[in-house]
């Protein structure tokens, strides 16, 4: 097995291991291991040399954001959503400059998946809004960087499907944790299938141009 075959099982196992810490254990190991993850699956796509390097550099990007969110304190996190937001920008960039463009306007069926998809984000976010605080405006930019990625995703022709299942599936786990993080016992499951939902959906983004 060679190194860059060797990747993608990195990856998978640390994100596994993620999902056991997400939400119970401490927050270092948490972040550290997601890091991991997106670190080695932005390595894979590197070296694989057939996916554009927006998928590189996004992944990238995401594994800064989750590295600099383990050191805790409010300087690091904000630092980190200046990471996710160029994730989530790079991806959009890369969707509008693949995709179809304005002509998805005469396809119901691009649309309709993409009203639902933004009306579940503005769903979460209303139910976040209360106990944002100083928080509000990172909440906001992280939702409209969403709602960018999301319509950038349902440009795109449809043998990357993938891309677009991916994107959906970001979208939801990030509503899901924003309505209802915070309830009681909850939280652990909570994070957990966010991560899920975040990571499947990167992979699946990956997977649709490394195909």
């Amino acid at each position: 097995m060679t190194l860059e075959s060797s990747l993608p099982y990195v990856s998978v196992a640390a994100a596994l291991a993620a999902g056991w810490t997400s939400g119970a254990g401490s927050l270092q190991a948490d972040r550290g291991l997601k890091a991991a993850a997106l670190a080695a699956l932005a390595m894979f796509a590197y070296f694989r040399g057939v996916a554009p390097t927006a998928i590189a550099e996004a992944l990238t990007l995401g594994a800064i954001a989750q590295a600099l969110m383990m050191r805790g304190p409010a300087r690091y996190a904000c630092a980190g959503l200046i990471f996710l937001l160029g994730e989530g920008l790079v991806l959009a960039n890369l969707f509008f400059g693949a995709g179809l463009g304005l002509t998805i306007l005469a396809q119901p069926a691009r649309l309709v998946p993409l009203a639902a998809g933004l009306a579940v984000l503005a769903w979460g976010v209303w139910r976040l809004r209360r106990g944002a605080g100083r928080l509000r405006p990172g909440i906001a930019a992280g939702a409209a960087v969403l709602g960018l990625l999301a319509g950038s995703s349902l440009t795109l022709r449809w043998e990357l499907w993938p891309a677009m299942a991916g994107v959906l599936a970001m979208a939801v786990s990030e509503a899901a944790r924003a309505a209802f993080a915070g309830g009681p016992g909850r939280q652990p499951a909570i994070e957990r299938g966010a991560w899920a939902g975040e990571y499947v959906g990167l992979v699946a983004v990956a997977y649709a141009f490394l195909r």
